[in-house]
């Protein structure tokens, strides 16, 4: 498995940013068709935590999201662990976008945050241009390395 916290100048990637997101099928489904490849467009890497239970899992998701630019927050489905992590962004002052059906989906995070909604891939896009100029190459002194479950 390659190594997630690997030198992104070699991928080309400007920037990573951690994707706060459900591991389900529509969780999934979103990630692969919007998320990926709008990230790409811009030259934004996407990590992500396990999507299985690991010792110490908040140690290694703080430090995946301390190691990133910014944060995308999914909050579809109302998935506790997106709003632990998402949380846990907060906490590190970091860069914070949220992707949500609804503005309702992000409780009292809207109006905090931008928000952009799933049906409207165009500003999803811009908002990830915004992003991207808003954060510089990252080059951490420790990889927070997320192996799969076995």
């Amino acid at each position: 498995m390659k190594n997630r916290g690997a030198d992104a100048e070699s991928d080309g990637i400007h920037a990573r940013v951690f994707v706060a997101r459900p591991f389900d099928k529509p969780g999934q489904k979103i990630f692969d068709e919007i998320i990926a490849p709008s990230l790409a467009a811009v030259s934004l890497k996407p990590v992500h935590g396990p999507s299985c239970h690991y010792d110490n899992v908040v140690e290694r998701v703080s430090a995946a999201i301390a190691e990133c630019g910014a944060v995308l927050a999914v909050l579809i489905g109302q998935n506790r662990n997106v709003f632990i992590e998402t949380g846990i962004a907060i906490a590190l002052h970091k860069p914070l976008l949220l992707l949500a059906d609804t503005p309702e989906d992000c409780g009292m995070l809207h109006g905090s945050f931008p928000v952009v909604l799933t049906k409207d891939l165009a500003a999803f896009r811009r908002a990830l241009k915004d992003v991207a100029s808003q954060i510089t190459l990252l080059k951490p002194s420790f990889h927070a390395v997320l192996s799969p479950c076995s």
